[in-house]
């Protein structure tokens, strides 16, 4: 019979694939909105960064902070673009179809760009970042959008094999103190290293051209959309894909347990 570890990730990815498709945008608005709540601390934490050897303890609380969205999704309840491309279990067995499941990525991927919108014109509207974590946030978002196509692709894969691990731990494990810090590891390990997560991009990206980064600069436009989230968003879903069809074959396909 299938390993049990298998059964619990393909069950939990089938049940969220049933979800009314406005249930969907909702949830995708909520992670959006989260994940920029996360960025915002962290910004605030961040923004004196020289990048200097005493930086080092800033640099990893400021990454901790940002966890605080992805937290909130994991426990709270949100659905991220990045987390859901574990829906791809039951699409392997053939218990959903591909196309619901792109739709289904489709709907997260439109709720997560509306909700990092929404906590953007949130934040600007409270006036909560001062000119330093502004800069800061200028300084990432231009950052993001001018980094190679490539190396965005292949950061993309490693988040996305962080983000999903989380999520196949919180699945396989009834602890939820176990998930909480399976979740505080590999998050932070991601945002420590700048990893590139689609949803994060958004925020920043948005944020950045709220504070003017574009300024007619069309080129750079276009390198957000392509440099930075169209392969951003890729290189997510490939990471995930490949997660969760490595765990099928190991836990599922190729190691049946017996009765």
């Amino acid at each position: 019979m299938p390993n049990k570890n298998w059964i619990k990730i393909e069950q939990h990815a089938f049940e969220k694939a049933q979800w009314h498709w406005i249930t969907k945008l909702i949830y995708g608005f909520l992670a959006g909105f989260f994940v920029g709540i996360g960025y915002t601390a962290m910004l605030a934490i961040e923004k004196k960064l020289t990048g200097g050897a005493d930086d080092a303890l800033t640099k990893f609380f400021g990454s901790l902070i940002f966890c605080t969205g992805i937290v909130m999704c994991m426990f709270v309840g949100a659905n991220l673009f990045t987390g859901n491309c574990a829906v791809y279990a039951p699409v392997i067995t053939k218990r959903i179809s591909r196309k619901r499941f792109y739709l289904d990525l489709l709907l997260t991927f439109v709720g997560n760009y509306i909700g990092s919108i929404t906590i953007v014109l949130f934040i600007w509207a409270t006036g909560i970042l001062d000119k330093e974590a502004q800069a800061k946030a200028m300084e990432i978002a231009v950052a993001k959008i001018q980094l190679d196509w490539y190396k965005t692709f292949l950061s993309g894969i490693i988040t996305n094999v962080l983000v999903v691990g989380t999520v196949i731990c919180i699945n396989v494990f009834d602890n939820k103190l176990i998930g909480f810090f399976a979740t505080l590891l590999m998050i932070t390990a991601f945002a420590i290293c700048g990893f590139q997560h689609v949803v994060a991009n958004m925020y920043i990206t948005t944020m950045g051209g709220l504070l003017g980064i574009f300024n007619g600069n069309y080129q750079l436009v276009g390198q957000l959309f392509y440099n930075c989230l169209l392969m951003s968003l890729l290189g997510n879903f490939a990471g995930g894909v490949l997660l969760t069809l490595c765990y099928y074959l190991s836990w599922n396909k190729l190691n049946k347990n017996k009765e």
